[in-house]
């Protein structure tokens, strides 16, 4: 995929991400630094800064008062996402500005809150240890998948650079150690099998799809792994073997092999989609 289509794909995630969030995970530390995480409800204007209305008796919000600063993070929910280990997410350094009961700016945002969350906001209104802050993103950094960072600039944070990581290398494998890793046993394959059933069903049907030129395929199910190949059973019917390009030499090269299989196959098939 083009770089320029790899942004717009993400584009579409992080706004995808900021229109449907109720609430955000907030980091912030005490005046001696120590940490606390914590999350509230919150809104977002047309500029993307992000406002909460949180009480006095939280940790956080002495934390703000303290150091006028904190990190909020949107993230997908857990289980809509599909992979837990790269839920989308924007996380945001920000400055924080309390605005006072009754301002220009307070009554401007009020009403945001009074539209998403209903009923319950008025009744947090009549409390008065409850503080209306402005927190206003100078950096974020935006995760829609594995190699899928960007950091978000501009004015309205609506630009998007890509991250490939040191020397842009992305992801960089783990060096192997002597006797580091496990060799191939009938429950190691087992146990691989489940995990590409279960975790990354869409990698089989790609496998299928361009090693195996099902490009038809609609389904698919991983059935069993040797060192020299694959077989994955395609729309419940055909049994198809596919050959890995090198002789496997433990648990480690088959999860490494696996992995840049996924991404020729997924390369491959945008490619010939986008025609």
């Amino acid at each position: 995929m083009s770089e320029d289509k790899i942004i717009t794909a993400a584009q579409e995630k992080y706004h995808a991400l900021l229109k449907n969030f109720k609430s955000v995970i907030l980091g912030t530390s005490n005046a001696d630094g120590t940490p606390d995480a914590s999350y509230s409800p919150a809104v977002m204007d047309d500029d993307r800064n992000f406002y909460v209305y949180i009480s006095e008796m939280s940790s956080h919000t002495r934390n703000i008062m303290a150091r006028d600063e904190a990190s909020l993070m949107v993230i997908e929910d857990e289980n809509s996402a599909e992979q837990i280990y790269a839920r989308k997410r924007a996380t945001f350094d920000c400055k924080a500005e309390e605005l006072p009961h009754g301002s220009a700016d307070w009554q401007k945002i009020v009403p945001l809150f009074k539209e998403r969350f209903g009923k319950i906001f008025d009744s947090l209104l009549e409390m008065g240890d409850f503080h209306l802050f402005a927190l206003r993103p100078t950096k974020g950094r935006l995760v829609v998948g594995f190699g899928r960072a960007f950091d978000i600039t501009g004015e309205k944070l609506d630009r998007l650079e890509h991250v490939k990581g040191i020397d842009s290398k992305g992801h960089l494998e783990r060096p192997k150690s002597h006797g580091s890793s496990s060799p191939i046993t009938p429950e190691a394959a087992q146990r691989m099998i489940e995990h590409m059933n279960s975790d990354h069903s869409d990698s089989v049907l790609m496998y299928a799809r361009h090693f195996g030129g099902r490009r038809e395929a609609q389904s698919a199910v991983l059935k069993s792994i040797t060192p020299d190949h694959m077989e994955i059973v395609i729309d419940t019917v055909e049994l198809l073997r596919i050959t890995f390009p090198h002789k496997l030499a433990d648990s480690h090269d088959a999860h490494m092999t696996l992995v840049k299989m996924s991404k020729e196959a997924r390369q491959a098939l945008e490619a010939a989609l986008a025609g």
